[in-house]
């Protein structure tokens, strides 16, 4: 069975826990840690659509069952093991707005996929410039970093990484 990273409605993929933000700073929302003695792989580049990236389909809501606001940003870090602080390791997204005129199934459709993609890059010490596949270790841990004016609350959000961006678990040699 393939890996998959998803938060839907107070339940999560294996391996992925959800947290609360704090209101208008960077806070970790969403944890990816693969299984001890594994690692999976993120790619750059899937068949839907025609542009690079990660589609991820996003319905964030609030306590009242709001959508998050428009000024919504987020990106996705890579705590590496034995480094003090996480690495930006995708582009950030200063603006959820395409989300939010989107219902899930039409961020899926072709026509609109490439709305949704989010691109991995480079750490800024290494170039910052896109990259082709991210490995993330069983002693690292990915993390999607929100920055929101109000607070999420998954009980009532929606968040998927499209499958076919995603590889492993694979055994560490």
């Amino acid at each position: 069975m393939g890996v998959n990273i998803f938060a839907e409605k107070g339940n999560t993929a294996e391996h992925v826990t959800t947290e609360q933000n704090i209101v208008g700073t960077d806070d970790v929302v969403l944890r990816v840690d693969p299984e001890r003695g594994t690692f999976l792989r993120l790619l750059n580049q899937v068949p839907q659509g025609s542009g690079e990236g990660i589609p991820h389909y996003l319905d964030l809501r609030d306590a009242n069952g709001d959508p998050l606001p428009p000024q919504t940003a987020f990106e996705w870090r890579l705590k590496v093991a034995g480094q003090s602080q996480a690495l930006k390791v995708s582009e950030e997204v200063d603006n959820i707005g395409d989300w939010l005129q989107l219902s899930l199934q039409q961020q899926r459709h072709n026509d609109h996929v490439d709305s949704t993609k989010v691109g991995l890059r480079n750490p800024e010490a290494n170039g910052g410039g896109p990259r082709a596949q991210l490995d993330v270790r069983d002693i690292d841990e990915l993390q999607f970093v929100l920055t929101c004016p109000t607070n999420i609350d998954w009980s009532q959000s929606t968040a998927y990484v499209e499958s076919n961006a995603l590889r492993g678990p694979f055994t560490k040699d």
